[in-house]
């Protein structure tokens, strides 16, 4: 099942969006506040905390990212820019898929398209989980397969890629698979 970017991002738990955010360009996060008007709240405090009103609006930001429609195509491009801006620095799982793809890449970048991800055999899915899983972190694994649109992830990927509060869309539980596969009742 392919995810909108903002679904990826709304599904993260509270502490991968905030290390997310932190890596991003300020221009990026400035502009996802303005767009979902999250302003800084004003504290009464005399000395607030030097990072207490960034913390709030990235929790707030967060909130508001999983509600976002998906074809709202700015927020989802932003989206789209955290993830990426994020996945730069996550050099040692992007080698080790690149290399389980094949795919020439220099330090876990490339410039080919990776368009052939989408439709990649459920075998090539089961090789590419097993040389990531185990060996970084899960929910960063379920991020990126995710965000790469890689097919066939249902009951391949590790619990912890799965924050406790995940949509159903995103858990692959069996019973909730089971009832989105039925045939509609005419």
């Amino acid at each position: 099942m392919s995810l909108h970017p903002s679904q990826i991002v709304g599904a993260m738990s509270e502490a991968k969006f905030a290390e997310m955010m932190a890596r991003s360009p300020r221009s990026v996060r400035e502009t996802l506040f303005g767009r979902l008007n999250i302003k800084a709240s004003s504290t009464k405090s005399i000395l607030p905390k030097l990072h207490q009103k960034n913390e709030e609006r990235i929790k707030k930001l967060h909130t508001k990212l999983a509600q976002v429609p998906g074809n709202a195509k700015n927020e989802q491009d932003l989206c789209s820019e955290l993830i990426r801006n994020w996945l730069v620095g996550k050099n040692p799982m992007l080698i080790a898929a690149m290399d389980q793809l094949g795919v020439k890449h220099e330090n876990g970048l490339t410039e080919q398209e990776l368009d052939f991800i989408e439709k990649l055999e459920p075998a090539k899915v089961k090789d590419l989980v097993g040389a990531l899983a185990g060996k970084f972190a899960d929910e960063e694994v379920g991020i990126y397969l995710r965000f790469m649109k890689v097919p066939h992830l249902r009951g391949q990927l590790p619990a912890g890629c799965y924050p406790k509060d995940a949509p159903a869309a995103l858990t692959d539980d069996p019973e909730t698979v089971a009832a989105e596969e039925a045939p509609a009742a005419p």
